[in-house]
C-alpha cells in the first residue's frame, strides 16, 4: 500500500503496470514468479478492505486505483492541499523516497516497517533536540500494536541504521533528577526523514 500511496500519489491515482513492476519495487527477490503472486495476492486483500480498485487489464496487466486509506470505498484524494497557503486537513507525512531507493522496503518486516511509519509520525523538528520514546504501558492503547511489534521493529530500524537509539536518564516526572531511571530514546537519521 505504501508503494503505491508513493507512485500513485498524483494525477487520478491509478496505473496499469505489471505485477512484477510493484514486485521489483517492493525489493522481492523473484519479482517475476513468486513476487508477482505475493503482489497479486496483496491487491485482493487491499480491495477487499476498501484501499484500492483491482481489475484485470488487456494482457492480463492488474489496473489499480487508490481508494481512501479509511476503507469507506470513496476515491483517494491527497491530503495535501491544493489551494497555495491553505491549510492540510488531515494530518500528513510524506515517507523519503529513500524508504524505496535503499531497499529498505524489501528489507524490512512488517514489525519494522510499522515502527518506521510511527517513528516519522512522532518526529517533531519543533524539538531542540527532536528524539521519540515510547511508553510501553500506553503504545498499545495509542498505536493499537502489541509489545513484542514494538520490540521487534525498533530493533530491527536500529540494525538497518535507520535509528539511532540512546540511553537517556530521566526521573518519574521526566526530567532530570536524583531518582532516575534509563530510558531508550531513538533519533530518526537524515536520510530517512521525510
Amino acid at each position: 500500500m505504501l508503494s503505491m500511496l508513493w507512485v500513485l500519489r498524483s494525477g487520478d491515482h491509478a496505473a496499469d503496470r505489471p505485477a512484477r513492476f510493484w514486485a521489483e519495487l517492493a525489493g522481492f527477490d523473484d519479482p517475476g514468479s513468486d513476487g508477482a503472486r505475493a503482489v497479486r495476492d496483496a491487491f485482493k486483500s487491499l480491495a477487499a478492505r476498501n484501499l484500492i480498485d483491482h481489475a484485470e487489464g488487456p494482457h492480463g496487466i492488474p489496473v489499480v486505483k487508490l481508494l481512501r486509506e479509511d476503507g469507506s470505498g470513496r476515491p483517494y484524494s491527497s491530503p495535501v492541499a491544493k489551494a497555495p497557503r491553505a491549510s492540510v486537513a488531515e494530518p500528513y507525512l510524506r515517507v523519503p523516497a529513500s524508504l524505496w531507493e535503499r531497499g529498505l522496503i524489501g528489507e524490512l518486516s512488517g514489525p519494522g516497517l510499522a515502527m518506521y511509519v510511527i517513528a516519522l509520525r512522532l518526529w517533531r523538528t519543533d524539538q531542540k533536540t527532536p528524539m521519540i520514546w515510547f511508553s510501553p504501558p500506553q503504545f498499545k492503547e495509542k498505536f493499537g500494536l502489541g509489545e513484542s511489534t514494538r520490540k521487534t521493529g525498533l530493533r530491527e530500524l536500529v540494525e538497518r541504521g535507520v535509528l539511532v537509539m540512546e540511553k537517556m536518564p530521566v526521573d518519574s516526572g521526566g526530567g532530570s533528577g536524583n531518582r532516575t531511571f534509563m530510558r531508550n530514546v531513538y533519533f530518526v537519521e537524515d536520510v530517512f526523514l521525510p
